[in-house]
């Protein structure tokens, strides 16, 4: 690869896909947004992307477009969109992979990485997470939500750390947050999973914000019931994740997170499909193939897809 300026394909310029795509734009990148929304890409196209922040408000002038044969070619692809969209995407955005390209998921839930090895096995995939929050308010309009300064942690899935990942890593450091090669990924992104099928579930069922829906003492006893049962499976995986590490991690999430509507909330609201299969749902078929049931997470698991078939 060329020494000069990266060109990052971002995958699924939905909340979080845009609020990258804005880091990387500030930082100097060139990046393109590839997305199906038509709405959504033309509001890009015609107005910029809008960002609301805690400074203020900012334009970023961002290639976007719904056909990927328009963006060429890009030494990164980083695929953002949920977890059901995985296959679709990466189909979606084969125009620009070269020999080269590495193929980046922040995605949440288990099972992402799976899905892009098994449709490109021949080229370097990379794995990892944020804890920067996003909102989509429009076409075209995100507002970046996350009150501290964010975290984003990522590993090559072969071990291999080469000048693209470096690269990477100094364009998404900045004031917003921070991005680290981390050999102990998969533990945090256990961690993460921890979050996601606490406070993404809950909120949805709620409907609430982070702060709202952990306000009551009774949600803590249904906190450390999901985090039991995810304990037992990463210890079956040799995942290094215990309960004490679980119920921190989460308590200093909900602080940070506070006024945060995770994205289950919103795919609730406007009668989308979420990512329930990749979170509480993973846990419960994860540890049924070993013979071991998970009732709390099934139960959450249910109740979500209640509100899903009503949405």
């Amino acid at each position: 690869m060329s020494q000069s300026t990266l060109k990052i394909c971002i995958g699924g310029g939905g909340a979080m896909g845009s609020l990258f795509a804005w880091q990387l734009w500030r930082s100097g990148a060139q990046v393109h947004i590839c997305d199906p929304w038509v709405e959504h890409v033309q509001a890009i196209q015609a107005h910029g992307l809008q960002v609301d922040y805690v400074h203020g408000q900012e334009t970023a002038t961002i290639h976007a477009s719904t056909d990927a044969h328009d963006i060429g070619t890009c030494d990164v692809l980083m695929i953002f969109g949920k977890f059901h969209q995985t296959e679709s995407l990466i189909q979606a955005c084969q125009p620009v992979l070269g020999p080269d390209t590495l193929i980046l998921t922040l995605q949440n839930g288990l099972g992402n990485i799976e899905i892009l090895k098994q449709a490109n096995p021949d080229h370097r995939l990379a794995f990892g997470l944020t804890t920067l929050t996003s909102e989509l308010h429009g076409p075209g309009h995100i507002e970046s939500s996350y009150s501290g300064t964010g975290e984003t942690f990522f590993w090559p899935l072969d071990g291999q750390i080469t000048d693209t990942e470096t690269r990477l890593c100094g364009l998404l450091s900045s004031a917003v947050g921070t991005m680290t090669l981390d050999a102990q990924i998969e533990l945090r992104i256990w961690k993460k999973l921890v979050i996601n099928c606490c406070l993404n579930t809950v909120c949805a069922l709620a409907n609430t914000n982070v702060a709202q829906a952990t306000s009551t003492r009774s949600v803590w006893q249904l906190f450390e019931n999901i985090i039991s049962e995810i304990v037992t499976l990463a210890s079956l995986k040799n995942i290094p994740l215990t309960r004490d590490m679980a119920l921190s991690y989460l308590s200093q999430v909900c602080t940070d997170a506070a006024e945060h509507f995770p994205s289950m909330v919103m795919d609730i609201r406007r009668g989308k499909r979420t990512e329930i299969d990749c979170l509480n749902g993973a846990i419960v078929q994860q540890l049924k193939k070993r013979g071991i049931r998970a009732p709390c997470n099934e139960t959450v698991t249910s109740l979500i897809n209640v509100l899903e078939a009503r949405a």
